[in-house]
């Protein structure tokens, strides 16, 4: 992740710009009012206080931040989808096309005037500080006019279609898998970012789990749910696939599960079907919402109990 687009004001910018963006497009062509629909949704989430000082909306708190206007400068991660897709859409312009200026910080120098390491990536757009719109839609720094229309039509545009028109679930169960007497289930959520935090936990689930195998326990690793930021496939490619802690070689024996969260839906579900849980390419098939899902690990699984799988809770078998 660029920390840039973990900013809440950096993404407001862009919000203007594309809000602007989009109210040209609809009006010069829009027979599907794919363009229109995305600005009513734009205009929506400005309304809804999106761009209010975070510390003014009461009974909202997230952290435990003094000052959460701080934290959201750091590390914003919005419950809203379009927000979400913003962030996508920006995050993979700058990776695709600005690529020669990211700069990667050494973790020693990622420290606030605490001294402690800052909850944020090492990723950043050497551009400076000074980003703002103009009237005549361009962003200060690297950024163009044709940006602000790609993020708009094709980034956002076209993604807020995907959330609409999303991936069906199967409505057929799966079997259910039983739990042995003896197991290690290794739970984590709200993991999906690639962030050096994320990779750490990676690491201790590792642990955990190579003790399970020792210890001669039936293995499962459990993800809760949310990718950041919107599941697309690149993204569970390089936030998820990259860093979970089961091998290749291993994956018929440690079995990896996900359930699916609202960051994975952004998208409209293709990449968590498409992707997360494909065999050899293909979508599996998929169970019902709130179902366990077996991860694809490299896409060489050949085991029968391939899809969505609901864990078997009629013993109360010993999890250590």
């Amino acid at each position: 992740m660029i920390a840039q687009v973990l900013s809440r004001s950096f993404l407001l910018t862009w919000l203007d710009a594309v809000e602007e963006s989009l109210s040209d497009l609809a009006d010069s062509g829009d027979p599907q009012g794919q363009y229109a629909a995305a600005l009513d949704d734009v205009k929506q989430v400005k309304k809804s206080g999106v761009q209010a000082h975070p510390d003014d909306t009461e009974g909202d708190r997230r952290s435990g931040w003094d000052d959460e206007s701080a934290l959201d400068e750091q590390s914003f991660f919005s419950r809203d989808p379009v927000m979400s897709l913003l962030q996508s859409a920006v995050e993979e312009l700058i990776e695709d096309k600005y690529s020669e200026l990211i700069v990667e910080d050494d973790s020693a120098d990622r420290r606030d005037a605490g001294g402690t390491v800052s909850p944020v990536t090492g990723r950043r757009l050497d551009i400076g500080d000074d980003l703002q719109f103009d009237s005549e839609r361009r962003l200060f720094g690297p950024f163009e006019v044709t940006d602000v229309g790609w993020v708009a039509s094709v980034g956002l545009a076209k993604a807020l279609q995907m959330f609409r028109d999303r991936h069906p679930f199967n409505p057929r169960p799966a079997a259910p898998v039983e739990l042995a007497d003896r197991a290690r289930v290794v739970i984590v959520g709200d993991w999906g970012s690639g962030l050096p935090r994320a990779q750490q936990v990676a690491q201790h689930m590792r642990v955990a789990i190579d003790d399970g195998i020792a210890d001669g326990r039936q293995v499962h690793a459990i993800h809760l749910g949310d990718v950041y930021y919107s599941g697309f496939a690149r993204e569970y490619k390089n936030r998820f696939l990259r860093y979970w802690p089961v091998r290749e070689d291993e994956a018929d024996t440690v079995h990896s599960w996900s359930l699916n969260g609202n960051h994975d839906m952004y998208s409209g579900g293709h990449g968590y079907f498409k992707t997360l849980l494909a065999i050899h390419g293909s979508p599996v098939s998929s169970g019902r919402v709130g179902s366990l899902s077996r991860i694809n690990i490299g896409g060489s699984s050949g085991s029968t109990q391939r899809g969505m799988k609901r864990a078997s809770t009629t013993h109360a078998p010993s999890a250590g």
